[in-house]
């Protein structure tokens, strides 16, 4: 049985389901944190709670739904190692669709929304699309990010 059989016989019963789950408080120091990492000047204090960047978004959905001990280095985290299948990054679709402040709560949850076996130039391929949804304490839902893995 080859290497993207097996892939295929793991995932397929994964798809429409929850992979993992994780919260996590954004304070006003992972903000300014945030900030700082993509050159921009760190918070200053007092007024209301900050409004967090939309690009923190993402790196919340690395850090919490996936522990950095789990990447490749491709960069990838897949949920089973199979074979010597290759993965790279496929397209990221990044929606968002509310705000989130400093001390907000956030809930990200992990899916497998589809499983795709592809024929390509240099043969067989499985592309693997997931959805991160990031959700406030107060049940708003703050984005959605769907991304794919190409695995030959």
């Amino acid at each position: 049985m080859s290497a993207l059989t097996q892939l295929l016989e793991r995932y397929i019963p994964l798809v429409g389901t929850e992979l993992s789950r994780g919260t996590m408080r954004v304070s006003e120091a992972d903000i300014s944190k945030f900030l700082v990492s993509v050159g921009r000047s760190p918070l200053k204090a007092g007024g209301q709670p900050a409004v967090a960047p939309v690009a923190m978004i993402l790196a919340l959905g690395r850090v919490q739904v996936v522990p950095a001990d789990r990447y490749g280095s491709d960069g990838l985290y897949m949920e089973v190692p199979i074979g010597d299948v290759r993965s790279v990054a496929g397209e990221t679709d990044l929606q968002v669709l509310n705000e989130f402040h400093a001390d907000d709560t956030l809930t990200i949850s992990r899916g497998l929304i589809d499983v795709i076996q592809k024929e390509g130039r240099s043969g067989p391929m499985v592309i693997l699309e997931f959805e991160n949804r990031y959700q406030r304490q107060d049940g708003v839902l703050v984005a959605t990010e769907r991304y794919s893995q190409i695995c030959r």
